[in-house]
């Protein structure tokens, strides 16, 4: 069996670790028998630091504290201070060192022919904001600028140089890309030094340069600016992920969007999306909705097609004045699609709006509705429809018959069992279903056309959405099919022909009170026969309301007497020559 020297443990843990008498060993647990042989030695406890530190002969110690035993041993160990530094500093010999005093001791010491120490430690102290370095003060730039002009293969010192938005390195000037393109370029995940990125930091700057796009770039934004905060990009970047925390203090979309701005006032993209949010204050004046997107279309390049979005808001906001000019909704929905076709939210709202003439041709409202589901699956998050918009376009779409969207051919019933897969509370989608018999949304449950109106009637409570005549019908058409409960009140047949008429007086309402002996409409007591007079009065074709005012010995209708036998008569002749419609 052979026995191994303090030193020679300390050796086989420098080179990772190796076989002793047929046990392996880690290089942590050479480091910790190293130490059980001689506590004496400082280079071995600085080394169990960086494996986060160990029980030594009994007693547990912190890698903060392996740190600080090496440098009561050994003072001149620049890397034992640069580590002690990275921790936050510590108590040595009796006296508190802080982090930059521990860096500013590492560098020192460093030999200048160590240019791997020197550069981390000089990142470090970048890292925590700079500070003075053999009294002379270092920005939190000018640090990762002298560990690069000593080691420019050191990646995470070009990773920070790009938070900060780049600088000069040996008389030549790297744009923020150019730093993180170099940061990635100098990673290699096999190197032993302490410069290589990690894996987060990997992300965010391949993110940063257009790579990595399934990764989550909110991360890399939340650590620019807590690295600099006076990045406006990055803040309107942050913004558009919703906000978060940066040095503690909780920043909201709309905060974001204004600090960027209160940065700099000429980013199109920042006043656009502070439009989005209802406007807001910016450096003492509050902007609304409409001149935050007026502002960003003034700044922008008048056929930059980033101003797609821009131009849709604008519409959103029932259109404003750019550069001198007002523009209507329907106008800036146009504006927007003469930039990009492509773009589905404009072309909803130009159907919205009855459509109109895009570069030289009629577009149809209909047609409206076709592009924009048929480019939706197509889009990007910000130019997609939402569920709603969505459900709203097909149920439009039924309304004027259905038709082909991607190859498919879509019956009006069929267009509204698509909005409700969108949005299972579309209210005209559920009213237009009953008026075509009802159907399966979602291939499910079958709903009945009476389930149909009590669907719509109950969520049109909530969330008014039918016209008069629309709620009228569902309420007349729920009475024809024996009533129901809408929004768990119950309703008689009586009360929805009531309901019907106040909303929109209807000539089927009115017949159908009659039926049931009349009732109160709008305060006021309807006969039988006045309901008949009423349903006649609004339409005179109506062969069964001339029929039961018959029954009810004639009466007068738009100022003239008719008997019975003349009611008779009308009724007798409109069903014989019944009107075609057309």
């Amino acid at each position: 069996m052979v026995a191994l020297t303090a030193v020679h443990w300390m050796d086989l843990g420098k080179g990772g670790g190796g076989e002793v008498n047929g046990t392996f060993y880690s290089a942590k647990e050479c480091f910790l028998q190293a130490l059980s042989l001689n506590e004496t030695s400082a280079a071995p406890w600085n080394l169990l630091g960086r494996l986060g530190g160990g029980r030594v002969n009994g007693r547990m110690f912190s890698e903060k504290e392996c740190y600080i035993r090496s440098l009561v041993l050994n003072e001149t160990s620049p890397d034992a201070w640069n580590n002690l530094g990275s921790l936050g500093g510590g108590e040595v010999r009796g006296r508190f060192y802080t982090e930059v005093e521990c860096f500013e001791k590492a560098l020192s010491l460093w030999p200048k022919r160590e240019r791997k120490g020197n550069a981390v430690t000089w990142t470090n102290v970048g890292f925590v904001g700079g500070g003075k370095v053999n009294g002379k003060l270092y920005s939190r730039n000018e640090c990762f600028q002298e560990a690069l002009s000593i080691d420019s293969t050191c990646a995470s010192a070009w990773y920070f140089l790009g938070q900060c938005g780049g600088g000069q390195v040996n008389e030549q000037v790297f744009s923020r890309k150019d730093c993180y393109l170099r940061s990635l370029q100098n990673v290699n995940e096999t190197q032993k030094t302490p410069c290589p990125l990690d894996n987060t930091r990997k992300r965010c700057a391949g993110i940063l340069v257009g790579n990595f796009p399934y990764a989550n770039p909110k991360e890399c934004f939340l650590e620019a600016l807590s690295l600099n905060e006076t990045s406006a990009e990055t803040w309107n970047l942050l913004g558009r992920l919703g906000g978060g925390r940066v040095n503690g203090r909780m920043f909201s979309e709309k905060q974001c969007y204004i600090r960027s701005l209160v940065l700099n006032e000429t980013s199109p993209d920042a006043w656009n999306n502070l439009g989005s949010m209802g406007g807001g204050e910016v450096r003492g004046r509050f902007y609304t909705e409409v001149e935050c997107l007026e502002k960003a279309l003034s700044l922008s390049r008048e056929k930059d097609k980033d101003n797609v979005i821009t131009w849709t808001n604008l519409a959103l906001a029932s259109g404003g004045n750019v550069n001198g000019k007002f523009y209507s909704a329907q106008e800036c929905s146009l504006e927007a699609l003469s930039l990009d076709s492509t773009f589905a939210v404009a072309w909803y709202l130009l159907g919205q709006l009855g459509g109109g003439l895009l570069n030289g041709h009629v577009v149809s409202q209909k047609d409206c509705y076709l592009r924009c589901l048929a480019l939706d699956a197509t889009q990007r998050n910000r130019s997609s429809l939402n569920s709603k918009r969505k459900a709203v376009a097909w149920t439009n779409l039924g309304m004027w018959g259905g038709g082909k969207v991607h190859g498919t051919s879509y019956s009006a019933k069929e267009c509204y069992l698509e909005a409700l897969a969108a949005h299972f509370k579309n209210v005209e989608a559920w009213f237009h279903l009953g008026l075509e018999g009802g159907g399966r949304p979602l291939h499910g449950r079958l709903f009945s056309e009476k389930d149909c109106y009590i669907r719509a009637l109950s969520l049109d409570e909530t969330s008014p959405t039918l016209r008069k005549g629309e709620k009228a019908l569902a309420w007349t058409q729920l009475g024809l099919l024996g009533a129901g409960n809408v929004s768990g009140k119950a309703y008689s047949e009586k009360d929805c022909y009531l309901a019907a008429l106040s909303q929109h007086e209807s000539p089927l309402a009115w017949f159908h009170l009659g039926l049931l002996g009349g009732g109160e409409v709008h305060g006021r007591v309807f006969s039988e026969k006045e309901c008949y007079q009423k349903s006649i009065s609004l339409d005179e074709g109506f062969a069964d309301a001339w029929d039961q005012l018959a029954k009810a010995d004639g009466g007068d209708v738009h100022g003239r007497s008719y008997s019975r036998q003349e009611c008779l008569a009308k009724a007798t002749y409109l069903r014989e020559h019944p009107t075609i419609e057309v």
